[in-house]
């Protein structure tokens, strides 16, 4: 072709779209006999992480999807994400190839032909991408970076040419621009490449100093996301969720990475399950959850005496609280019983800290005891919660209390302790400027205007709100006509 011919005019062919990458699938697994991880829950899980982390692209997915033949989703998501799966074609199975063979052979020879053409430079400094799922921030290289350089064993690597480098794997095909500004897709089957790379035995200090680096600058980037998927201001909110989404596989590799070296998970842990919060998927929260506890159910009690535990305990709760959502209460209530006897035990914890957390699972088992209508339980679990939060001066987390002993006291028609119970909660929310809780009990004080028909109410609540008593008993009415914006469940249970 003439020199120049596709310089304006070329296109970065993507992977399939969802669909035609899901009708792939099927198609993939019926000629290899494996249509039967569909009807599995957990196994059709895992193999929607593959189909994920595969982007759509037909012959990585042919490639790899070929090979549940002989194994589960969950087995060769494993040996993806440890780089030791084996794509390559056995010298005794040379002569007669079949087509799958040859497919194998193709995408490992394209891959191995571009990264060869890379400068030797750009090879090295592209292993510390092994780590990485589907895409990488660009933005957050410089973060990065600062933890790559920290590992002696990485000291020669040209860092100042991350972003030539970057163009270079693009033009080889290896990296692609993502519809989302700032973040690279990577070709797919690419950082199963380089693992493979990292997993030759001279490459063990290597591969160890950049998965310690990664996992470093996933617990720094999960704070951050964390922080943005809890904040109060709902764009903020949304730019957590969208960067969390792109960024779950990552931090699903850092999270074992922590596990494997039995460090804090807080903020790794964090931001995934609060992500699954916002999606409101109950069940791959459990399943997340459930994972993470048996691994660090198996650390020795000493590792567990301390800031592990702690988290080991509020790891616990999380599961819980799934479980609640799940309709599980039994097993809720027997985990945060659990927790309780945990929580007790901890050796190095601050007393303040052991009384918040036992003042949360309280409360928790208050909501147990309250969704299976269990009132005079639910009753005695908040108080319980109560009291440890005004002894260890926590004012804001006792609105939540409050506000459910007033749901409490309404469904038995003690009308008078409802309101006292409701007006408690307004005043902290008031004084917190939390308008989004704050909406919420006035939705309950709406109803209990409703059902008691207490016509002093508005007038009760208008001067915490800084209004007229007309005001109130406007926004009282419009909070009974206002469709719930929150899941029923938004405020029983406490993290």
């Amino acid at each position: 072709m003439a020199k120049g011919t596709f310089d304006d005019n070329s296109y970065d062919l993507p992977g399939l779209d969802d669909e035609a990458a899901t009708t792939l699938a099927d198609r993939i697994l019926e000629r290899n006999n494996a249509t039967k991880y569909r009807e599995d829950e957990k196994e059709n899980q895992n193999l929607r992480k593959l189909i994920k982390v595969l982007d759509g692209f037909p012959l990585a997915m042919e490639v790899v999807l070929a090979n549940l033949r002989q194994q589960t989703p969950g087995e060769l998501l494993e040996e993806l994400q440890a780089g030791d799966v084996r794509l390559d074609i056995p010298a005794s199975q040379q002569q007669g190839k079949s087509l799958f063979e040859q497919k194998t052979e193709s995408i490992l020879r394209c891959i191995d032909y571009s990264h060869s053409n890379l400068s030797p430079d750009a090879q090295h400094l592209l292993l510390c991408l092994a780590p990485f799922t589907s895409v990488t921030w660009t933005d957050m290289l410089d973060q990065y970076t600062h933890y790559l350089k920290q590992q002696p064993a990485l000291s020669a690597l040209p860092f100042e040419r991350w972003q030539e480098v970057i163009r270079e794997a693009q033009d080889w095909g290896l990296l692609s621009p993502h519809d989302v500004p700032a973040f690279q897709r990577l070709q797919p089957i690419f950082p199963y490449f380089l693992r493979n790379r990292l997993h030759e035995p001279e490459q063990a200090d290597v591969r160890k100093a950049i998965e310690t680096a990664f996992r470093e600058h996933y617990v720094q980037l999960g704070n951050g996301l964390m922080k943005l998927l809890l904040s109060r201001n709902p764009q903020e909110r949304i730019v957590g969720r969208t960067l969390t989404d792109l960024e779950y596989e990552n931090l699903v590799t850092a999270l074992n990475l922590a596990l494997v070296a039995q460090i804090s998970i807080y903020s790794l842990y964090g931001a995934l399950t609060n992500y699954l919060d916002t999606t409101q998927d109950q069940h791959r929260g459990f399943e997340l959850g459930q994972t993470v506890l048996a691994r660090l159910e198996a650390y020795s009690v000493d590792k567990l005496s301390g800031e592990l535990g702690i988290e080991l305990s509020r790891l616990i709760g999380d599961i819980a609280n799934r479980q609640i959502g799940l309709k599980r209460h039994k097993e809720a209530e027997a985990a945060y019983q659990k927790l309780l006897k945990l929580v007790s035990q901890l050796k190095y914890i601050d007393e303040k800290e052991r009384g918040e957390l036992k003042a949360n699972t309280y409360h928790n088992l208050g909501a147990v005891a309250q969704e299976q209508r269990e009132f005079q339980q639910a009753e005695q679990y908040y108080q319980q919660a109560l009291q440890l939060k005004i002894e260890y001066n926590d004012c804001y987390e006792q609105a939540g209390t409050y506000h459910n002993l007033g749901s409490v006291a309404m469904e038995q028609r003690a009308f008078q302790q409802a309101r006292n119970f409701f007006l408690h909660a307004l005043e902290i929310y008031v004084a917190a400027e939390d308008n989004y809780h704050l909406s919420i009990v006035l939705r309950s004080v709406a109803r209990l205007w409703q059902a008691s028909g207490d016509v002093h109410l508005p007038t009760i609540i208008a001067p915490l709100m800084n209004t007229t008593s007309t005001e109130a008993e406007e926004i009282l009415r419009n909070m009974l006509e206002k469709k719930p914006d929150t899941p029923k469940r938004e405020h029983l249970t406490e993290g």
